[in-house]
Order: C-alpha cells, then sequence, then structure tokens
C-alpha cells in the first residue's frame, strides 16, 4: 500500500542502505524533501541507463566512504580509552565505566572504587631499568584480576596507579 515516497522512507528507516530514487514526480518540493529525509539521489523519468548506473555506483561509493570512517571513529574511540602498555581500560575508560555503573545503581547498591599504587616503582626503573618497570606494570593487573568478580573492572589510571571499580562492594 505504499507509493514510492512512502517505500523510501521505511526502507530509510529499516536499512543504511542508500536511497537513489528513480520517479516520475517532479515537483520541486518533492524532491527537496527526498534528499534532504532520506535519499542520497533523486532522478526523474526517462532517464538514460548509464546515467542510472552511474549515480547508483556513486551512491554505493560514498556508502562505503562513510562505512570505513565510521569504522575509523570507533577504532579510534576504542584505542583512545586503552592504556598501551597494559591493555586495560584507561582513565577515559574508568569515567565511562563509573558513571554508567553510577546511573544504573542510582545510589542504591554500594560501589567500591580501589586504587592500587606501586610504592617505590621509580626505584624499580632506577635499578632494573624501564623495561623491567614495564614488565612490573603489565604484571600486576594481571594478579589483580585473578580476584575480580565478572561484574568488576580494572584499569590503568596512570604511571604506576590501577584502578579497580567494584559494584556491590
Amino acid at each position: 500500500g505504499l507509493d514510492g515516497m512512502g517505500l523510501a522512507r521505511k526502507l530509510h528507516e529499516w536499512s543504511d542502505l542508500p536511497i537513489v530514487m528513480l520517479t516520475s514526480v517532479d515537483e520541486e518540493e518533492t524532491v527537496v524533501q527526498a534528499i534532504e529525509r532520506f535519499a542520497e539521489d533523486y532522478i526523474r523519468k526517462p532517464c538514460e541507463p548509464a546515467e542510472l548506473v552511474a549515480r547508483v555506483e556513486s551512491a554505493l561509493h560514498m556508502k562505503a566512504e562513510q562505512d570505513q570512517l565510521r569504522d575509523m571513529a570507533l577504532e579510534a574511540d576504542r584505542l583512545g580509552a586503552i592504556d598501551v602498555l597494559t591493555g586495560l581500560g584507561n582513565r577515559r575508560q574508568f569515567d565511562r565505566r563509573a558513571n554508567e555503573l553510577l546511573a544504573i545503581v542510582g545510589g542504591v547498591t554500594p560501589v567500591g572504587v580501589l586504587m592500587v599504587d606501586v610504592d617505590h616503582f621509580k626505584r624499580v626503573n632506577d635499578r632494573e631499568g624501564h623495561l623491567a618497570g614495564d614488565a612490573l606494570l603489565r604484571r600486576i593487573p594481571q594478579v589483580l584480576a585473578g580476584g575480580l568478580r565478572g561484574t568488576d573492572w580494572i584499569g590503568r589510571y596512570g604511571g604506576e596507579e590501577v584502578l579497580l571499580l567494584l559494584p556491590e562492594t
């Protein structure tokens, strides 16, 4: 029971596929609304087959570029929340997790936050070298993680500080 415009609207709601309208409707207002709301392109009938193919290929190319940019942004966001040395979440991720957790528990359930700091860490770097210090920083979270529950979170706050987020604690 849908006309071409109605079908295009529904397709836009259900999918992120690019929509190229091919229609005999040539009212300027309709064309403008279609492009503003859901269509990547709009072709009036009759049209040359080569033009239709070129416009569809162009829309698909733009969609592929948009998908690639979205994926790159998601990966940059993910990497921006990871400590490179330990592979743990970083301070930025801690802030996100803490805010999400507090929104869920709403102040009803206790949430423990534990900061573990390595005393005299500078001595390890000075005596054993930075590679040994890095190895120690990677080992500490591994040891701590052995005692965590599935709901707990561990991350690197910075330097030699590790944060634990402990719901219901």
